[in-house]
């Protein structure tokens, strides 16, 4: 123990005093105490500066309890804990009642929390709704599948929309004449661009999701003179541009209306289980919830329920949440890393099992292995490219701004064909985590579907080589490496 008592803090109880220095408040008299010895402990607030604490009654030590979990959650807790010397039984004592009370204040307080959170996912999930309804572009509104295309009812709001495609198509058309001349736009260039990209979704929220491939569409489709002239057609509004406006508006408004719900039950029954585990699981609550609710791992929608409870710094709330974000952040982490580490533990195996495949004996065993080591790949990228794809959906519009970023289907394409292409040298699989990095494909259903079928289907490349180039060749055509200006890489 310290003998420094130089800034030692001692945790103590103010009580209100009059004039002459005495006590005031109710004639209760006070409750007993239990008397403790004084003693000091240092406690490491940040890393390499201790801080000194004087524990000298119970209420100090559970003053100075609180306020380590206050600053540092139950690590600091810990730390606090262990520091006070063994044989102080008594001060231990103190500690052991207030941690237990502890417990089931901070499981309350996060499930209050988790409540709240679960009115503002489902009130962010109605705004993604709400902007991307097909009236906001000036169709009537109905249920995606009732009509085969969106009805025109207000066609100045229509023709508004036409013409920021047409707006935005022309600025990208420009950056694109220094893609070509393969250098790197000017700053007016991409001002513009950016200029065009902001008034367009700032008037029409609903195309932060669609309007880049819509545009990526239009600049390789049509010509910058065809754009002009659909722009002036007036009537049915069904030229090639009204309709792909159309199909685009009425896509991404059905793929927010069946998301939606979808990954409501996922994360509401993800949340209630998290609650009621809880109460009974061994470990602290903030662990549970971290474990169990992936909604922890959205800090705006957390701090947006916090808000709404009037709970800020120094609450315990506040402080039960901000521990909780910070474990579900540390296990998002080591998921990454856990999935990175199958992902390179299969491409070498199936890698290895392909080159064993030439050996005249083993060769169909090893070329067995290889394939299903192929298929164990595919269904891995199939299914983080499903769960992307369902937050993307579901949060239209706000996704990027939620960190919910375009599902990568590269490397799912790529796993599809030496899965089915029944080589014996998967070189392919190790090929996806690099493409994946350089490839990066739209949340779109039925273009990846039509991708497997043009690349893993009747046509198949007769090279590793071959095939990736006639991947990345069509995706750069297609992408024309123009994203939303809000989603940079």
């Amino acid at each position: 123990m310290p003998d420094d008592d130089t800034d030692a803090v001692e945790f103590s109880v103010l009580l209100p005093q009059d004039g002459t220095g005495a006590d005031t408040g109710t004639s209760d008299p006070a409750p007993a105490t239990l008397t403790l010895p004084t003693i000091k402990v240092s406690v490491e607030l940040v890393p390499g500066y201790p801080y000194p604490i004087v524990l000298s009654g119970e209420d100090t030590v559970t003053k100075a309890f609180a306020f380590c979990y206050q600053v540092g959650g139950m690590d600091l807790v810990a730390r606090l804990y262990q520091a006070i010397p063994a044989p102080f039984a008594a001060t231990r004592g103190v500690a052991d009642r207030f941690l237990a009370q502890l417990r089931e204040d901070t499981t309350e307080a996060l499930e209050a929390v988790a409540w709240e959170m679960r009115s503002v996912f489902l009130d962010t999930l109605d705004q993604a709704r709400a902007v991307t309804r097909l009236s906001v572009f000036g169709f009537i509104d109905a249920p995606p599948g009732a009509t085969w295309t969106p009805v025109l009812k207000d066609y100045d709001i229509y023709k508004s929309l036409r013409q920021a495609v047409v707006d935005l198509d022309g600025a990208a058309r420009v950056v694109l004449a220094y893609n070509e001349r393969q250098q790197s736009p000017s700053s007016e260039a991409q001002s513009a661009f950016e200029l065009a990209w902001h008034q367009a979704t700032t008037n029409f929220p609903g195309l932060l999701d669609p309007g880049a491939d819509l545009i990526a569409t239009t600049t390789r489709r049509f010509t910058a003179d065809e754009m002009t002239d659909f722009a002036k057609t007036e009537g049915e509004y069904r030229n090639p541009l009204d309709m792909l406006i159309r199909n685009a508006i009425s896509k991404n408004w059905t793929d927010v209306w069946s998301a939606g719900p979808r990954l409501s039950d996922e994360y509401l029954a993800a949340s209630e289980k998290a609650c009621s585990e809880s109460w009974t699981s061994p470990l602290p609550p903030s662990y549970t919830h971290a474990e169990l609710s992936p909604m922890w791992q959205i800090p705006t929608i957390v701090h947006s329920a916090l808000h709404r409870m009037g709970a800020g710094p120094g609450s315990l709330e506040y402080a039960a949440a901000t521990e909780t974000i910070q474990l579900a952040a540390v296990r998002q982490r080591f998921e990454e890393k856990r999935d990175a580490s199958l992902v390179n533990t299969l491409n070498w195996a199936s890698l290895g099992f392909g080159m064993a495949a030439m050996v005249p004996v083993i060769g169909p065993f090893a070329l067995a292995a290889s394939i299903a080591c192929a298929g164990a790949l595919s269904l891995y990228y199939h299914s983080q490219y499903d769960k992307a794809k369902l937050k993307r959906d579901a949060l239209g519009p706000l996704a990027a701004a939620y960190g919910f970023a375009d599902p990568d289907g590269s490397g799912l394409l790529l796993a599809e064909y030496s899965a089915d292409a029944n080589l014996g040298m998967q070189a392919f699989g190790t090929l996806a985590g690099l493409a994946g990095k350089m490839l990066r494909f739209a949340a779109v259903e039925s273009e990846t579907d039509a991708a497997l079928h043009q690349f893993a289907g009747q046509n198949l490349p007769s090279t590793a080589e071959e095939y990736f180039t006639e991947v990345f060749d069509a995706e750069m055509r297609r992408a024309n490496l123009l994203r939303s200006p809000a989603d940079a890489q």
